[in-house]
């Protein structure tokens, strides 16, 4: 209430004000207020330095709403406007998931695979590694996944190589 008659009345914080109030519709579940409260908040205020956070919280509300194409939209959108951002790791796996989500497989492993190459080191890659794993790993194709790990410099002992074929192999049976 008093987020909401800060920002009509104007106020230098009025992009605070709105940013918090999302943040509010999200604690009481209601996510479609949330949402018109982050796009608000991004076309009123595209300069606000709560315009990464809002953008990135639109991204991930469409996305934990099961709006996966929605949510594609924003990923892509927030990574054109904010390749900078301490966010942008995540925004790019959160995409891969999405394209996961919506049967894109094929764009999930480039997302990844751009993670990995990307920001070698980081939680992320080794998030994104995993799920390539997982990805190959589902489709029986442990030979692709050994394949892309070995041109890329990074060791996979014959133990795990020998338990990524089994779970392979599990899945298929």
């Amino acid at each position: 209430k008093y987020y909401d008659q800060c920002e009509r009345m104007g106020q230098a914080n009025a992009d605070y004000a709105l940013y918090q109030e999302a943040k509010c519709y999200g604690y009481q579940k209601n996510s479609s207020k949330k949402i018109q409260t982050l796009e608000k908040l991004s076309d009123t205020y595209p300069n606000s330095t709560y315009i990464d956070d809002a953008d990135y919280d639109l991204a991930v509300t469409y996305h934990t709403q099961n709006e996966y194409a929605q949510a594609i939209v924003a990923y892509k959108d927030f990574i054109q406007k904010h390749p900078k951002s301490n966010y942008i790791r995540q925004v790019y796996n959160r995409l891969a998931q999405a394209y996961l989500n919506t049967d894109e497989n094929d764009m999930a492993i480039s997302t990844y695979k751009y993670v990995v190459e990307t920001y070698p080191g980081s939680q992320e890659a080794k998030d994104a590694l995993a799920n390539l794993e997982n990805i190959y790993t589902e489709d029986g194709n442990t030979s692709e996944f050994f394949d892309y790990v070995r041109n890329k410099n990074m060791n996979i002992s014959a133990d795990r190589q020998d338990s990524i074929t089994f779970k392979a192999a599990e899945s298929k049976y």
